[in-house]
C-alpha cells in the first residue's frame, strides 16, 4: 500500500493558546428573583494546561540523515536562506543539518529556554522522504536532552520550509497530539492500544491489519469507550516505514481530539 500526499489532504489548523482558570462558587442567589449573588466562598486552585514555549524548536526529518532545524524567534540567520512574505505569513527556507547535530541543538535550546522561564518544547515532523527511524531517533534525542514537551505536527509541510503567521504563534500545528510515555504510567496499563506501522507502510491494530477505511472507525469506537482523555495509544513504527502513514495516523488522532500518543520503535519479532 503506497501512501501519497494527495491521499491525505492536509488540514489548515492553527492553535490559539488559551489559559483558563476554573473556580467553584458555593454561594448562590438568595431567591430566584434576585440577580445578585454572594461572593464566592470556595475557590479551587486553577489547573493550567502544559505551558508550551511559544517559540519552540522545530525539527523536520528528511531523507536520512538530513534534518531541518529552526526556531521561530529568535531566528538564527544561519538557519535561514531566504524568506518570502505571503499575506500575513512568512515562509523561510531552512538550511539542512544532520541528525547527529540535533542533540547539541536541543541541549542549547533547553538551556536558553529555561533561562528565560520558558518550558522547552519540540515541534516534530517529517517530509515525504523521511523514514520513521529518523522520527524515533529525534524523540529519543529530545528525551535525553530532558525535553518532555514534544508536539507532533500532522499536517503536510514542504521540505525545509518554516513558516510563521502574524495571527498565531502556532501556525500549522495542533495542540494534539503530544508525546506521552504510557508504558511508564500504571494507570493506563489496561487501556493501551497498540497500532503498528510496518516497513511496507501498512497499518495494524493490535497486530491485525486494518484498511484506511477501517482505522478511523476503530479509533472512534475505542475513544467512545474509554474517553479521549483516557485514550492510551502507542504507535510502534518500523524504522524503514515512511513518515506519511504515521502523519496520517496522527491526523486521525487529532480528529478524535486525542491529546496524547506514544510513538516508539517497533520491536523485532
Amino acid at each position: 500500500m503506497a501512501f501519497k500526499t494527495t491521499a491525505f489532504p492536509a488540514l489548515t489548523l492553527a492553535l490559539t493558546a488559551t489559559l483558563a482558570a476554573a473556580f467553584v462558587m458555593t454561594g448562590c442567589s438568595k431567591n430566584k428573583d434576585d440577580n445578585t449573588q454572594e461572593a464566592p466562598t470556595t475557590w479551587v486552585e486553577p489547573v493550567l494546561p502544559v505551558l508550551y514555549d511559544p517559540n519552540p524548536l522545530f525539527l523536520q526529518a528528511s531523507v536520512d540523515p538530513v534534518v531541518f532545524i529552526w526556531q521561530q524567534l529568535p531566528r538564527p540567520q544561519s538557519d535561514v536562506q531566504r524568506y518570502e512574505p505571503y499575506d500575513d505569513d512568512m515562509f523561510f527556507a531552512m538550511m539542512p543539518s544532520r541528525l547527529s547535530d540535533a542533540p547539541s541543538r536541543m541541549e542549547s535550546y533547553k538551556i536558553a529556554a529555561e533561562a528565560t522561564g520558558r518550558t522547552p518544547t519540540i515541534w516534530l515532523t517529517g517530509d515525504d522522504r523521511a523514514l520513521c527511524g529518523s522520527i524515533t531517533r529525534l524523540i529519543d534525542d529530545a528525551k535525553r536532552a530532558g525535553i518532555d514537551n514534544i508536539l507532533f505536527e500532522k499536517t503536510y509541510r514542504s521540505t525545509g520550509i518554516g513558516n510563521y503567521s502574524y495571527g498565531t504563534s502556532w501556525c500549522g500545528v495542533s495542540e494534539y497530539p503530544s508525546y506521552y510515555d504510557f508504558k511508564s504510567d500504571a494507570k493506563y496499563a489496561r487501556k493501551i492500544v497498540t497500532i503498528t506501522i510496518l516497513a511496507d507502510d501498512t497499518i495494524a491494530w493490535e497486530k491485525k491489519s486494518v484498511s484506511l477505511e477501517e482505522f478511523p472507525e476503530k479509533l472512534r469506537d475505542y475513544t467512545n469507550k474509554v474517553g479521549t482523555e483516557n485514550a492510551a495509544i502507542v504507535v510502534e513504527v518500523d524504522a524503514k516505514a515512511s513518515y506519511q502513514p504515521l502523519r496520517w495516523v496522527l491526523d486521525q488522532m487529532q480528529r478524535c481530539v486525542i491529546p496524547k500518543v506514544m510513538v516508539a520503535p517497533r520491536k523485532a519479532e
